[in-house]
């Protein structure tokens, strides 16, 4: 199972790589089950209610940090679970993410 896991995640962060590049940046590199990305441009909540709107799964990285710790409040992104998915489904998805950011920002 963790080559299988490693092998969508490797594809998952080359997506990211091909498509967010400008747009956002992965956290920490991880073979899990997940991927977290920093996203600035705008709020993740947001970005986690369109991405829902559409269909994709997602949870806000702000919802991870408590009130009053030492990481800045202001830290955006998603994380994105990658297991249950297959190729077409991953890419559809960052795909999908890119539009919702660019539409926000332009």
């Amino acid at each position: 199972m963790s080559l299988i896991y490693q092998n969508k995640w490797d594809h998952t962060q080359h997506l990211v790589d091909q498509y967010l590049q400008d747009l956002a940046t992965p956290i920490a590199e991880s073979t899990g089950m997940h991927i977290a990305l920093q996203i600035e441009s705008t709020s993740d909540i947001y970005l986690e209610a369109s991405f829902a709107k559409r269909g994709y799964g997602s949870t806000a990285l702000s919802s991870y940090y408590l009130q009053g710790s030492k990481y800045p409040d202001s830290l955006s992104g998603l994380v994105l679970g990658f297991v249950c998915t297959n190729t077409q489904e991953r890419e559809s998805g960052i795909k999908t993410l890119k539009k919702i950011i660019k539409e926000k920002v332009l």
